[in-house]
């Protein structure tokens, strides 16, 4: 663990070489990215959670993209993935989200939610996507229906899982498990309100629409309670923003000797303010992935 001069050391060191640059015409950008560093930096000293360190931005809302990655690489060589498929919940608009770092690297899979694609998906046979609001009694036929498109007949042949929908995504999980949708390495929105031993899920409600408020999700106990109960263990939470939980499959863990062993250590209180949408991906960059075209 780094000693408290140690960070602030480094701090300072950020600060001076940050404020030496964001006087330029994209100064907003830039002070960005120094909170961003700043936030880093402090966690950096956070307990045990060292995987967490993985973190980058490259599709995703914050630093998600670097864990997968990391996460990605282990179990590729392991042999874990039959399929390299993937299902993501609440993909926005389709400019930032956790899928598509994995269909660069060639997995097909499918997305559903409530907004428009500002990308065009036509002539793409690898990823297949249903606008539609999702409800518990609309999950499981919409996520088969969509697979289905590209050519992924049965939830259990999903590989990867990622749900962010701001409300009810505790109740779309757990039906996806009762469904058979086994993913071998999952991504969650928590409510990070609620620190461990807290347990909190949101009553369902099938109009939910998040108010910017803490009345959304569930928290860090209550989902790794919840995923526990299908052999998966909590992996670390992302270091910029401590909303996004990584979990993998029980069997899986030996490859990640470093992860911490309990969800105290896991744990980091949330920083909202940091995901920001300043560096949001250009559609000309996401089109470019999505067409193969680099």
């Amino acid at each position: 663990m780094q000693t408290k001069s140690r960070v602030l050391k480094k701090l300072g060191s950020a600060i001076k070489r940050s404020l030496n640059y964001v006087l330029t015409t994209e100064a907003e950008l830039e002070i960005h990215d120094l909170l961003l560093r700043i936030c880093d930096l402090l966690k950096s000293d956070h307990g045990q959670d060292t995987f967490a360190k993985y973190g980058q931005k490259v599709f995703s809302q914050s630093d998600e993209d670097g864990i997968s990655l990391e996460i990605l690489n282990r179990l590729e060589k392991a042999g874990a993935f039959k399929n390299r498929t993937f299902l993501e919940l609440g993909v926005g608009t389709g400019i930032e989200n956790n899928s598509l770092l994995l269909l660069q690297l060639g997995w097909r899979g499918a997305w559903l939610g409530g907004e428009e694609l500002e990308i065009e998906l036509q002539g793409n046979s690898n990823v297949a996507f249903n606008k539609c609001w999702i409800r518990l009694d609309n999950v499981i036929e919409e996520a088969i229906s969509c697979l289905s498109r590209i050519g992924v007949k049965n939830l259990d042949e999903v590989d990867f899982l990622s749900i962010d929908l701001d409300g009810n995504d505790y109740h779309f999980a757990r039906s996806l498990l009762n469904a058979g949708c086994r993913p071998k390495f999952v991504i969650v929105e928590i409510n990070a309100k609620f620190p461990p031993p807290l347990k909190f899920i949101m009553p369902y409600r099938d109009n939910h629409q998040w108010a910017s408020d803490d009345l959304f999700g569930a928290s860090l106990q209550s989902y790794s309670d919840l995923f526990s109960e299908y052999e998966y263990e909590t992996l670390c939470v992302n270091r910029s923003t401590g909303i996004n939980l990584f979990l993998i499959q029980r069997e899986f863990l030996v490859l990640f000797p470093e992860a911490p062993t309990s969800l105290d250590q896991i744990y980091i209180e949330p920083n909202y303010v940091l995901q920001s949408k300043l560096k949001r991906n250009p559609i000309s960059l996401v089109q470019t992935i999505l067409d193969n075209k680099f």
